[in-house]
């Protein structure tokens, strides 16, 4: 067990996986925290750019779906926890551009059962588009007997 596993062990358990905006950088941070409000306020007093909680995830699995979102979207990883503001990354987190400034997007609340949640591995096809891909993974899921929004 690495030592930043061991400490993610140790901790209590967080309740919310959130989607910090960065302004200027143009970048969203995926990460978790007992109280995103909070987190985005000692975030921003050390930061010189402006910064903006766009929404978070209600969950009893902080920790896996932090680590199962920020594989999704290792395309776009920057550095650490921060990513570019990609289209599919806005598309989950909801676009800067959509709601008032001072005001995240809401609450998303996401469930698994107390048991192993379901996986779903979709590997993507060499030159396949962004828009294929993303409809393939619906209609696995949708076959695999997941929900999908």
């Amino acid at each position: 067990m690495s030592v930043q596993e061991n400490q993610r062990a140790t901790r209590v358990p967080s309740e919310f996986v959130y989607f910090i905006w960065s302004e200027r950088l143009q970048m969203v941070k995926i990460g978790m925290a007992s109280n995103p409000h909070k987190r985005l306020a000692s975030m921003q007093t050390g930061s010189a750019d402006r910064l903006r909680l766009l929404s978070y995830i209600k969950t009893d699995a902080a920790p896996e779906l932090e680590s199962r979102l920020h594989y999704a979207f290792w395309r776009d990883r920057m550095h650490g926890e921060w990513f570019h503001g990609s289209r599919d990354i806005l598309e989950v987190a909801g676009d800067p551009s959509d709601a008032p400034a001072d005001q995240p997007f809401g609450e998303i609340i996401f469930a698994p059962p107390p048991e192993e949640p379901p996986v779903l591995r979709v590997s993507r096809r060499y030159g396949e588009s962004d828009d294929a891909f993303l409809a393939r993974i619906t209609v696995e899921a949708r076959a695999a007997g997941l929900e999908v929004e």
